[in-house]
């Protein structure tokens, strides 16, 4: 919806009139500019046409929340009764104040509306937006077959209302609640007290079922490569964690990251995304080394750069060097039968890394190494909305959401 800039009210309205084309409706993304193009008069009569197709009405979904809003301080305002009262005056409450409320309620019509949905992405503006449990309530809404949620919201109700949820990719917000069907996870953090390590460790434990995938990516120059793969040092996930993403690439990362982290406890661990400041880790020593800290079952290595270290040419030349040994390093040691005889794949979007020799001396034991470019974050996080990395395919299936483009 996104990307045609099609108005909430309008799609609605479709949906709602025709029940055939709700039920082929599976996949819905929201973009930032959904609530801001909200019209208070069009909202009302799309959620109208939307209570409709339920079998009820709005006034009579009113009849049922009304205790529920006069109750609330923050919503004794008559601008309420008028959404679902046509003969109510919303007076100035209908301009912006009545944004959030009404994104609200057309949330709460469409996956109602929409039986078939199983993968809903919400990038959006507002600091706080979920379903209207009142207006849930009241048409009898109490599961949802979602799939996969993709946003920048907490969602809680919506999440309440969704067990089968598989595949969360949490931008900025990090959810509480326990999600036990949660096998691909996806945190995208900034720099906020809220969404520190105790935040992340809290969302890995709300997912008690089998987590397969996890990628990480933040702007929170306190953490180092070592904490976050603390987070995933539990007996469960060192058996169940089958790919690991961890996009480390702002400015002050690689300054703080002089021990590089160990991988070798996650026993099936398949596919790994690494900044290659990881790899590089203390550049003015050769005791650590990229094999030590794979896996046996490794089958796919990305390397992706570090633009702001690798920028500077009196450092270039040393980041070079030593990530071209550390690369030699694994293909000696497959060579050698010390491990990694399912290593098939090491990506690095490094041209100087990727030399003729080097992809050479891959090839002789069976690897290839590709080079190839991968979107490079925006190192401020100046963009409200910033795209992250595709998770690496060695499973052949990407983490849901790694393909941003709007549904």
């Amino acid at each position: 919806m996104g990307g045609s800039r099609l108005r909430l009210e309008l799609f609605l309205r479709s949906i709602a009139a025709r029940p055939d084309l709700a039920r082929s409706v599976k996949a819905v993304a929201l973009d930032p500019f959904f609530t801001t193009t909200l019209d208070f008069f069009a909202s009302r009569d799309a959620f109208e046409d939307c209570a409709h197709a339920l079998g009820t009405s709005a006034l009579d979904i009113w009849r049922q929340t009304e205790h529920a809003y006069r109750a609330n301080p923050q919503t004794q305002h008559q601008g309420y009764e008028a959404f679902f009262v046509r003969d109510a005056d919303p007076g100035n409450w209908a301009q912006r104040s009545s944004i959030p409320f009404l994104a609200s309620q057309l949330l709460t019509m469409l996956v109602a509306l929409s039986p078939n949905l199983s993968y809903l992405k919400v990038i959006s503006g507002m600091d706080q937006l979920d379903l209207s449990r009142a207006t849930s309530n009241a048409i009898g809404l109490t599961r949802l077959p979602l799939k996969t949620l993709d946003s920048t919201l907490r969602f809680e109700s919506l999440l309440e209302l969704s067990p089968d949820i598989g595949a969360l990719v949490c931008r900025y917000a990090l959810p509480r609640g326990s999600f036990p069907n949660v096998q691909s996870l996806v945190a995208i953090v900034r720099h906020d007290p809220s969404q520190g390590p105790l935040a992340v460790t809290n969302l890995l434990s709300a997912c008690t079922g089998h987590v397969s995938n996890f990628s990480y990516r933040a702007a929170n120059p306190t953490l180092t490569a070592v904490g976050i793969v603390r987070f995933l040092s539990t007996e469960k996930l060192h058996a169940t964690l089958e790919s690991i993403h961890i996009d480390c690439r702002w400015h002050n990362f690689t300054a703080q990251n002089r021990v590089m982290p160990n991988f070798r406890p996650f026993l099936n661990l398949r596919a790994l995304l690494l900044s290659i400041c990881l790899v590089h880790a203390d550049i003015d020593s050769d005791s650590q080394t990229l094999a030590s800290m794979l896996p046996a079952s490794i089958t796919s290595l990305t390397l992706v750069g570090n633009g702001v270290a690798t920028s500077y040419s009196f450092l270039q030349d040393k980041y070079v060097r030593r990530l071209r040994g550390q690369l030699m390093g694994l293909a000696e040691a497959k060579a050698e039968g010390s491990g990694f005889e399912h290593l098939t794949l090491v990506r690095c979007d490094s041209s100087l890394v990727c030399s003729r020799y080097v992809r050479g001396r891959f090839k002789r034991v069976g690897v290839d190494l590709v080079y190839q470019e991968f979107p490079r974050p925006d190192f401020d996080f100046q963009d409200v909305y910033p795209q992250y990395m595709p998770i690496p395919d060695g499973l052949d299936q990407p983490l849901p959401g790694s393909d941003d483009d709007d549904l």
